[in-house]
């Protein structure tokens, strides 16, 4: 089972869930811009997970 990570870009304004394998892709898509890696192992629900760091993202732009 691999790890699932959450890239939240604020300059995209955009949070990605990827699994390890899409990791290094999306790494190098988002090089130099703002963004976070947060690796969340052993979550179960990735939809709600998802949706929090949204509103931490729209938070930021305050």
């Amino acid at each position: 089972m691999s790890e699932t990570y959450f890239i939240i870009c604020a300059d995209c304004n955009t949070v990605y869930a990827v699994d390890e394998s899409e990791l290094v892709e999306e790494i190098r898509e988002h090089s130099g811009h703002t963004s976070i890696i947060v690796r969340w192992g052993e979550f179960k629900d990735v939809d709600r997970t998802e949706a929090i760091l949204e509103k931490i993202l729209k938070l930021r732009r305050l």
